[in-house]
């Protein structure tokens, strides 16, 4: 395709689109003026109804494109909501630096002092992990991508399922490192993004080692407002439903469908975070049962993940034939 046409057809419109996201998340600014609540609220709403309505600006194909214009508007959503509820107050330069991805900035929770700690003085180090984590995540979607297309002949679904869920743990911790050494180094104050994940003991640990600015966003905005540790079951699933319906407006962004995979995804994961104290306990026998509720875990998570890679087959289609699990 001449780059002519690139420019026309992608592009631009996904500049165009992901301008109007950040439109909606400037439109938000004179309500935090405010200081109502209600009012914050309400063009909150109103803003990220504008911002959903700029995808339409996005063509059908690719959808791995309009999916990841998705994400993008997604974390900006979650961050305007963050400074809308916060009682403290910054400059609009402040708002505007808060809702940059583009500063690499892992926060989705706003603080006036921004989390930034002394840059790291393992300068060495530092570049050595995050070349590392990029090699090892060039490597692991080179691997998952021959085995998956290139000998469609010798694979079944639960092969090739296996196969990307080993390929995505790899490309995700890979990915957690390379950003983590990046954060340090630009002194921003973080743990790694998915942070040693296989570790996992149960469905609960392994949700907060992964993807912790999500963790704690949902943390604070879903699970306390839901009633906190004296209500768990009430809070734990709210956070699940809201994490179902975040990952199907991905899907949907990108499909346009709703299959309902995702919320069967985390519905499920939802109720393992629920048994994860009775794991716990059982953990706590020795080092047999250690071992035990570990590979449950991985079994757990592994099974649950071909929903979610059900989702990724309708955007990139990894399956040679239409699985089971498809509708």
């Amino acid at each position: 395709m001449p780059w002519t046409a690139i420019l026309i057809h992608f592009a631009l419109p996904c500049i165009a689109s992901v301008g109007f996201f950040y439109a909606a998340a400037l439109m938000v600014w004179p309500a935090i003026q405010t200081g109502h609540r209600s009012a914050r609220l309400i063009i909150f709403a109103l803003a990220l109804a504008f911002a959903v309505f700029a995808e339409l600006l996005l063509r059908p194909e690719p959808k791995i494109v309009r999916g990841g214009v998705s994400v993008l508007a997604l974390l900006l959503a979650l961050r305007a909501y963050s400074y809308c509820q916060s009682s403290v107050r910054g400059s609009f330069l402040r708002y505007i630096r808060f809702l940059s991805i583009g500063l690499l900035n892992p926060h989705l929770i706003y603080s006036p002092s921004g989390h930034h700690a002394p840059r790291s003085m393992a300068i060495g180090k530092e570049m050595a992990r995050f070349a590392g984590g990029v090699l090892v995540a060039i490597v692991a979607c080179a691997l998952a991508k021959r085995l998956l297309l290139t000998q469609p002949a010798i694979h079944s679904w639960i092969v090739n399922d296996l196969i990307l869920t080993c390929g995505f743990v790899i490309l995700m911790q890979a990915y957690g490192q390379s950003s983590f050494a990046l954060w340090k180094l630009l002194g921003i104050q973080s743990h790694p993004l998915v942070d040693h994940i296989l570790l996992s003991r149960t469905p609960a640990e392994f949700w907060r080692r992964w993807s912790w600015p999500i963790h704690l966003w949902l943390y604070r905005y879903v699970y306390i407002p839901a009633g906190g540790n004296p209500h768990r079951l009430r809070a734990t699933l709210a956070v699940f439903v809201m994490s179902s319906l975040q990952h199907e407006y991905l899907a949907f962004s990108a499909i346009g469908r709703v299959t309902g995979h995702q919320t069967l995804f985390f519905m499920l994961n939802g109720l393992g975070v629920l048994a994860s104290p009775a794991m716990k306990r059982f953990a706590r026998r020795g080092i047999v049962a250690q071992a035990f509720t570990r590979l449950l875990t991985i079994l757990f998570l592994a099974t649950t993940a071909s929903l979610m890679f059900t989702t990724f087959n309708y955007i990139f289609p990894i399956y040679h034939k239409k699985i089971w699990l498809m509708w």
